[in-house]
C-alpha cells in the first residue's frame, strides 16, 4: 500500500494492493488469511482495512474407524496434540500444518490422519478437526526348532508399540530350550510426558548368549578344550545377564529442529558376563589355556555408566545425500564384583556427505559419502568387550571379526552412492574402499584372542554393491575383496552409514 501514500484514491490501484496482500497471505501458506469487508475510507484519506488471518479457535480430535464412522480411541490426545506446531490463538498455515502431518504418521500409529476445517464460534476463526484412523500396534510371534547350538529351541516374542496409549513400547523376547534360556524384556518412552525437550528413556532386563567374534573367525580355530570323548571343543560363547537403562534429551524445544539438534544420553548398565560351552557350562579358558575373562573363573561382573553427545545435519537419515552427523560417547565401569573391571571406553564417529554428479544411469540424487571411526579402552581390557573388525559394517572384503580385535581401532570409509535403474521403486549402486586397524593393539587384550586365531589387525577392502528400497528403508548387498585377494558377499539392512 506504501506506493499509494500521499497520492489522490484511486479504487483499482486499492483493489491492486488488496490482492497482492492477499497473495502474500496465501504463499506464506496462510490459506484462510484474507481481506474481507469493504474498505472504509475517512474523511481524512484514511482506508481502513478489515484482515482476517483464520486464527485456529480450537484443535478436536475424532477417532474414526475404517468406514469413518466414530469409534472408541486409544491413543491419548495430547500424544497427538504435542506433535502439533499448530495452536490455538495462531493463525493457520499450511505448511506447518502439513509438517505436523507427516510427524503424526511418523509415530507409527495410524493407518490415517485427515484434516477438516469448520468455523468456529467467532466466525473469524477456525476450528481444526483431526480425523485419525489408528492402527493395530501389537504383535505376537512363536516359533520352534533345532540348532547345534541351542538343541531344541522354542521362542516367542510380543511387543506393544502404544502401551496405555501413550505411545510407549513393551517387548518382551523368550527362547527356552534343552541348552538354553534367553530372554530380553524392555520398556521406552520416546517423548516422556509434559517434557519440553522431547526426553526419552528406555530400560531393559536381559539374559543375551551370543558367539561373540572376539573369540571366533580368523585363520586359526581356537575353541574350547574338547570334553572327554570329542575331538574339537565348542566355539566360546558370552552369557550376558543383566539390566540397562539409557535417558536422552535433544537439546531444544522446537519440534521442526529436533533431528538437527544437539542431543545428549546418559546410560547405566549391569552385566553378570560368564563364558560359556554349548551345554551352558562355565568355560574359563580356551583350549590353549588363555583366560577368556578378566576375573579368570570365566565369570566377570561389569557395572558401567554411559555418557554420549551427538548431531546428525543430514538431509535424511535412511538415504543421505548431504550434511554431516557427529557421534561421541564415553563408558566409565566401576570396579565392583568379580573381575573388579576399572575401564575407560571411548568411541567416536564422524559422517560427511557431499553432492556431486558424475554417472547418468538415471534421474536421481549421487553423492560422496565419508565415515570415521575410532575407540579406545584405557584400564582394563575384557576381552569379550574388544574391537573387533572386519565385516559389513566394518571393513568388507574381510568376514565378520576376521580383521582384528584390539583395545583400540581405527576405521574409516568412502562410498560413492549414484542411482542405477527405476526398476522396483528405484535400485542404487554403490562403489566402496574401507581400511581399519587395530593400531598394534591385539597384544593388548589378555588372552591375545586375535593374534592367536591369526588375525592380521589391519587390512582394507574395495568393491561394489547394490541398493533396494523397501518401506522399511534401503536393502543392501555388497561384494568386497581385501587385499589379500579373498572375497565376501555382505547383506544387510540400511546404508553402511
Amino acid at each position: 500500500m506504501v506506493p499509494q501514500y500521499g497520492r489522490i484514491l484511486n479504487l483499482r490501484e486499492l483493489k491492486g494492493g488488496i490482492d497482492q496482500l492477499n497473495k502474500y497471505y496465501q504463499d506464506q501458506g496462510y490459506v484462510l488469511g484474507q481481506v474481507v469487508g469493504v474498505p472504509q475510507v475517512d474523511n481524512d484519506g484514511t482506508v481502513t482495512l478489515q484482515v482476517v488471518e483464520g486464527v485456529v479457535e480450537n484443535i478436536e480430535i475424532r477417532y474414526i474407524n475404517a468406514d469413518g464412522e466414530p469409534t472408541k480411541r486409544k491413543t491419548k490426545e495430547f500424544v497427538i496434540l504435542r506433535e502439533l506446531r499448530t495452536k490455538p490463538g495462531e493463525p493457520l498455515n499450511r505448511d506447518k500444518l502439513q509438517a505436523d502431518l507427516q510427524r503424526l504418521f511418523g509415530l507409527g500409529l495410524f493407518e490415517d490422519v485427515k484434516v477438516a476445517l469448520e468455523p468456529g464460534q467467532d466466525p473469524r476463526k477456525a476450528i481444526v478437526n483431526l480425523n485419525v484412523q489408528e492402527r493395530s500396534t501389537a504383535s505376537f510371534s512363536a516359533g520352534a526348532g533345532f540348532s547345534s547350538r541351542s538343541g531344541f529351541f522354542g521362542t516367542g516374542s510380543f511387543t506393544q508399540s502404544n502401551f496405555r496409549g501413550r505411545n510407549q513400547t513393551v517387548s518382551l523376547q523368550l527362547q527356552g530350550g534343552t541348552r538354553e534360556f534367553l530372554f530380553d524384556a524392555g520398556f521406552s518412552d520416546p517423548w516422556i510426558k509434559g517434557d519440553p525437550y522431547h526426553s526419552s528413556y528406555s530400560v531393559n532386563i536381559f539374559n543375551r548368549l551370543t558367539l561373540p567374534l572376539v573369540f571366533d573367525q580368523g585363520p586359526t580355530d581356537v575353541n574350547l578344550p574338547p570334553a572327554p570323548g570329542e575331538l574339537i571343543g565348542d566355539t566360546p560363547r558370552v552369557n550376558r545377564l543383566g539390566f540397562s537403562g539409557v535417558f536422552n534429551r535433544p537439546f531444544t524445544k522446537d519440534l521442526d529442529k529436533l533431528r538437527e539438534a544437539w542431543t545428549g544420553s546418559v546410560g547405566i548398565s549391569y552385566q553378570r558376563i560368564s563364558i560359556r560351552d554349548a551345554d551352558f557350562a562355565i568355560s574359563p579358558v580356551d583350549e590353549l589355556g588363555n583366560n577368556l575373562s578378566l576375573s579368570g573363573t570365566g565369570q566377570d561382573d561389569l557395572f558401567t555408566v554411559q555418557l554420549g553427545l551427538g548431531r546428525d545435519l543430514r538431509d535424511n537419515p535412511l538415504t543421505p545425500t548431504k550434511g554431516t552427523a557427529l557421534r561421541f560417547g564415553i563408558e566409565q565401569s566401576l570396579p565392583f564384583g568379580a573381575g573388579s573391571i576399572a575401564m575407560t571406553r571411548l568411541r567416536g564417529s564422524y559422517s560427511y556427505f557431499l553432492p556431486i554428479k558424475l554417472t547418468k544411469f538415471t534421474e536421481g540424487p549421487q553423492t560422496l559419502g565419508f565415515n570415521v571411526q575410532a575407540g579406545t579402552i584405557f584400564g582394563d581390557v575384557p576381552p569379550y568387550e574388544a574391537f573387533s573388525l572386519g565385516g559389513s559394517s566394518s571393513v568388507r572384503g574381510y568376514g565378520e571379526g576376521d580383521l582384528g580385535s584390539g583395545s583400540s581401532f581405527f576405521q574409516a570409509t568412502a562410498e560413492y552412492r549414484f542411482p542405477l535403474l527405476k526398476f522396483l521403486g528405484g535400485i542404487g549402486a554403490v562403489l566402496f574402499v574401507d581400511v581399519g586397524s587395530n593400531l598394534g593393539t591385539q597384544s593388548n587384550v589378555p588372552g591375545q584372542p586375535g593374534i592367536v586365531r591369526g588375525k592380521p589387525g589391519f587390512g582394507f577392502g574395495y568393491g561394489v554393491g547394490v541398493r533396494v528400497k523397501t518401506p522399511i528403508g534401503p536393502v543392501r548387498l555388497d561384494f568386497g575383496i581385501n587385499d589379500d585377494g579373498d572375497n565376501q558377499f555382505h547383506f544387510g539392512f540400511g546404508e553402511r552409514f
